[in-house]
């Protein structure tokens, strides 16, 4: 026989230790308010103080742009673009082969940046799909365009 686990003093019609802190009672009755609940809700939101946004959207059509503008993906077809194979076998996961699909469209600073930033703060390896790398950086490519990006830091 295994030990047997030590009795506890929480009992099935009572709250249970365990339950989360703003949740009712199971001895409230039907329809009866219960005090822990309410000051901790916060307000609903009404139509007279709208949530603000904290980035604007800007529409524009959605197109995919020309990724032969990258000096490592000049001599892509379409097809080959187009296939899921392709583009997980030429996901980045380095800086070298982000450095090859760049070249110099970018300066060398970006590339000291990028390396700098994964020795302090990656807690994962880099893997960008080459579609995601186009979209990124959708009406230019240079160093600029790639710190402008809206998902960076501010």
């Amino acid at each position: 026989m295994g030990a047997s686990l030590p009795e506890t003093t929480t009992r099935p019609s009572e709250p249970s230790a365990l339950s989360a802190p703003n949740q009712p009672s199971a001895r409230l009755a039907p329809g009866q308010p219960s005090a822990r609940l309410a000051p901790s809700q916060p307000p609903a939101p009404s139509a007279s103080r709208p949530v603000p946004q904290p980035y604007e959207y800007r529409r524009r059509e959605l197109v995919e742009p020309d990724w032969t503008r990258f000096p490592g993906w000049r001599h892509v077809t379409r097809a080959e673009w187009e296939s899921a194979q392709w583009q997980r076998a030429h996901c980045i996961k380095n800086i070298a082969q982000l450095r090859a699909v760049l070249g110099n469209l970018v300066d060398e600073r970006f590339y000291e940046d990028l390396a700098a930033d994964q020795e302090r703060f990656a807690t994962m390896s880099m893997l960008v799909p080459p579609q995601m790398l186009n979209t990124m950086v959708p009406s230019r490519v240079d160093t600029d365009a790639f710190y402008a990006d809206p998902i960076g830091p501010t």
